[in-house]
């Protein structure tokens, strides 16, 4: 696959460096009276909350309340740095949602961004640098399609992710399944030789 030493990382924004989640799922145990969490909210059992308050997805002001993710600016300040230019790459449900979304993204990560791509399809766009998904799908199409790394990042393991399709795709020698921000930078700054045990959420995830 190609060098580490690729000097453009695309980062996609919504739970990958801040937490959209937990503001939405605020407003949908309240409007359901139940308690679902970050875990639990995308289990089958929870589906027809989730079809049912489609729309509160899609409420851009919801923005106001979402927070930096622990990390992540320190995060950003790294690898800019460490001489990367860095891109965010992020779908939107709405014109609402992407014009609060920008304003959260200015009062938040002024100048740290030399672009904001906003894009449902992300690996077309990704080819030249690597690419940082909080969403499966997304960083394995990057995977199938480009030969530069893709980082699957679930921050602190806050979500239920599919560990039998993370297990099949580590196969990959572009992929990896990461936890914080600390082990993506260690994997890009020691450009490591891929092999599971070098990974720490692989290890606690008991994937070889």
């Amino acid at each position: 696959f190609r060098s580490i030493s690729m000097k453009k990382i695309y980062i996609d924004y919504d739970s990958t460096l801040v937490d959209f989640i937990k503001p939405y799922l605020k407003k949908l145990n309240e409007k359901e009276k139940i308690e679902l969490t970050h875990k639990t909210y995308k289990r089958k059992e929870n589906e027809m909350y989730i079809k049912s308050n489609y729309d509160l997805m899609k409420v851009g002001d919801v923005y106001e309340e979402v927070e930096v993710f622990e990390g992540a600016i320190d995060f950003l300040n790294e690898l800019r740095d460490a001489g990367y230019v860095l891109e965010v790459i992020t779908s939107s449900m709405s014109g609402d949602q992407k014009f609060y979304k920008k304003e959260h993204m200015e009062r938040n990560f002024a100048g740290f961004f030399e672009s904001v791509i906003h894009a449902r399809k992300k690996f077309p766009h990704t080819k030249d640098g690597f690419f940082i998904d909080d969403k499966l799908s997304n960083v394995e199409k990057h995977c199938e399609n480009n030969e530069t790394i893709g980082f699957l990042y679930n921050h602190k393991g806050l979500h239920d992710k599919d560990i039998g399709k993370i297990k099949e795709l580590n196969k990959r020698k572009n992929f990896y399944y990461v936890e914080s921000y600390s082990e993506m930078l260690n994997i890009i700054n020691k450009k490591p030789t891929k092999v599971y045990e070098s990974n720490q959420s692989l290890r606690k995830n008991k994937i070889k």
